[in-house]
């Protein structure tokens, strides 16, 4: 009978051989997340699955603070890292150490190059943009009827100067989405309001990429009244907020954008 290994040596064994196989060492894999979240460690334990295959994956806490998504049950991303085989389970992992969804590296070049075309076109020019005005009668919104903004916009604008306002509702996520708040900025401009604030709370890139839209953008550049961009948080950029005359950090922001205060008019 030939010599055996102890299961201390066999582990070792596959460990050792794992490691020294360029094939799976710093690989992309394309998976959907089928179970997991953050731990409280701060790092990330989940499973990739691609048919009746899955994966048991771990993103130490200090590569997934580098993930600017928030990944979720259902969703396809691309994982890049090396196999490690967990000798104390018997276990085979794929260490990630990036983490994207799925396209992004197609949609972020899209993107740039959309881009770099406006911005040859003048259209993030500071010298295009437009000053408001300091006393506006009216200032029109483009943004969901239904949702939490324009809410928060009427409540920040009762503490200011005193100003209708006047909402074109508009569909600000999902395809098409850009042609609709196209169409209220016409509506509104047709209007001849003062200012125009358009926006929406904050959400995931998908969520935002109306914002990012060439029709959209143009649409702002040649709107009449100077346009105030006010799209999710701080920490979201989008097109629109490079091409608005101003750029407000969050709707509830906006209006102090456009409205002075009481003691400010009385001064």
């Amino acid at each position: 009978m030939p010599e055996s290994l102890t299961v201390s040596q066999f582990d070792a064994l596959v460990k050792k051989t794992l490691g020294n196989t360029s094939e799976l060492c710093d690989v992309f894999v394309t998976g959907e997340i089928s179970e997991g979240k953050p731990a409280s460690s701060g790092h990330f334990y989940f499973t990739l699955k691609d048919g009746d295959s899955v994966l048991k994956c771990n993103m130490w806490r200090s590569s997934f603070q580098t993930v600017d998504f928030k990944p979720e049950i259902g969703m396809k991303v691309t994982a890049f890292g090396s196999v490690d085989f967990y000798a104390p389970y018997g276990q085979l992992n794929f260490i990630v150490r990036r983490l994207a969804q799925y396209g992004e590296g197609e949609d972020k070049k899209a993107l740039e190059e959309l881009t770099n075309k406006l911005l040859k076109e003048g259209l993030f020019d500071i010298e295009r943009k437009r000053k408001l005005p300091k006393y506006p009668r009216t200032i029109g919104v483009v943004t969901s009827a239904t949702g939490a903004v324009i809410k928060d916009i009427i409540n920040t604008a009762k503490d200011l100067f005193p100003a209708d306002i006047l909402l074109a509702p508009a569909t600000v996520q999902g395809e098409g989405a850009d042609i609709t708040m196209v169409h209220a900025l016409e509506l509104l401009n047709a209007q001849n309001v003062d200012v125009i604030i358009i926006g929406r709370g904050g959400g995931s890139k998908e969520d935002l990429s109306a914002f990012n839209s060439a029709a959209l953008v143009r649409a702002i550049a040649a709107s009449k009244a100077p346009v105030i961009s006010a799209v999710g948080h701080a920490t979201d950029k989008s097109l629109t907020d490079r091409v608005a005359d101003v750029y407000a950090e969050t709707p509830t922001h906006a209006p102090t954008k456009a409205l002075p205060t009481m003691e400010e008019v009385l001064k």
